[in-house]
């Protein structure tokens, strides 16, 4: 009975919260996989006959568990989240459909809260992702046109990268682009290359033969003819920014090489070489 009155409080819970919170899910994955993991690997240990059938979920839940960390506790169906969507799934299916199930015994009334408990969070969820994806498509009427063909994002989103992309498509056909620090889908749009190979510069990027100076090296010997800088904190790199908390070298040759020929009031911020004219 106990079962059954918990059961039903998490169904309460998934209809109230999960539409409220279409995070929420993805935030809880982490430990929700580290406990199917748990379980399945418990089984492992302790039934050999059980070995060759729980093998494949084991390296499906290590696999699962491996893709959390990027943000450590805080994962969510944001930004990449995508790649994390099929581990989560599975997991959840498996932890409530399978397991939970098991451990609560053969009732039947338990085993049908269970399942009733999965089947709510799960749909609860897919819908409260449809109604966030309608909010989103409903304001999506900004339609912005580039050399690689025409797309429709936010008027915030377009506002950003509209005059960034109308002065990278003035520019020569074989300008060389350096967009700062992680933005390089840029070039892509424009139509444009990127200076040295490098489809980013984060904090992480810059090790190895790839560091500060082996970077600036590469600048030098091909300077770049725009830079497209945003200057912003990133959270998910612990608030890591280019030139401030890293980067301060390579900062410090933009700033004494180039200067700047957009809205100081906007971001991003677009730089040409201090010897050539900006381009009307």
């Amino acid at each position: 009975m106990s079962l059954i009155v918990a059961a039903c409080a998490a169904i309460a819970i998934g209809n109230l919260v999960v539409p409220l919170r279409v995070d929420l899910v993805w935030r809880c994955a982490p430990i929700v996989i580290a406990l199917v993991l748990l379980v399945d690997g418990m089984r492992w240990f302790r039934g050999p006959e059980k070995r060759e059938a729980l093998l494949p979920f084991l390296t499906l839940w290590t696999f699962a568990l491996a893709s959390l960390p990027r943000i450590i506790l805080s994962t969510s169906s944001g930004g990449y989240g995508y790649y994390l969507l099929p581990g989560v799934i599975v997991s959840f299916g498996v932890l409530l459909f399978r397991i939970a199930p098991e451990v609560s015994g053969p009732s039947g009334w338990s085993r049908a809260a269970w399942a009733a408990m999965g089947a709510t969070l799960l749909w609860t969820n897919a819908l409260a992702v449809l109604a966030l994806s309608g909010a989103n498509a409903s304001v999506r009427s900004a339609r912005v046109g580039t050399a690689r063909g025409t797309f429709w994002v936010t008027p915030e989103d377009a506002a950003v990268v509209a005059p960034v992309l109308d002065f990278l498509g003035k520019t020569p056909a074989d300008s060389c682009v350096l967009v700062l620090p992680d933005a390089s889908s840029l070039n892509f749009l424009a139509a444009r290359r990127g200076c040295d190979g490098m489809p980013s510069y984060l904090a992480l990027d810059l090790h190895g033969g790839f560091d500060e100076e082996a970077t600036l090296a590469r600048w030098r010997e091909a300077r770049p003819g725009v830079i497209v800088w945003f200057d912003r904190n990133m959270e998910e790199f612990g608030n890591a920014r280019f030139g401030v908390t890293y980067g301060q070298a390579a900062a410090r040759w933009i700033g004494s090489n180039y200067v700047r020929v957009s809205d100081p009031r906007r971001v991003p911020a677009i730089l040409v070489p201090k010897a050539i004219q900006p381009i009307p």
